[in-house]
């Protein structure tokens, strides 16, 4: 993760740093931040479209890593069908620095939107 001084940034940018829907099982990655970049998550939401419960999990992995359990921040989460689950708690205020990444894995494809935002720096 970053470590670096935040405040320091050139410029503060809000977006929605990622808004897609998995289409495949598995570890999906849904950001990566970019070279001379830092990011500050706000807020995320996961939703479950489809009429059965899913299994999620997401990872928040830094840069040079892999999604694997060493980095899982919620891991075999029950969601439940046409639910959603805040990811405030889990993500926001998270600093994440070059090539660090989200990733989100499902055991359902096609069922399940990620939305994140957050404040870019570059």
């Amino acid at each position: 993760m970053a470590t670096g001084d935040f405040r320091n940034g050139t410029s503060l940018v809000g977006k929605i740093l990622c808004s897609v829907q998995l289409a495949s099982t598995g570890e999906n990655t849904v950001f990566t931040t970019s070279v001379n970049q830092y990011v500050k998550i706000a807020h995320g939401v996961i939703c479950n479209t489809s009429s059965s419960a899913v299994t999620i999990g997401v990872s928040l992995v830094p840069s040079g890593g892999s999604a694997d359990g060493t980095h899982k921040i919620i891991y075999n989460y029950s969601l439940a069908a046409d639910d959603s689950l805040s990811l405030s708690s889990y993500l926001a205020g998270a600093v994440m620095g070059p090539g660090d990444f989200i990733s989100v894995n499902t055991g359902t494809a096609n069922v399940i939107d990620v939305v994140i935002t957050g404040s870019v720096s570059s």
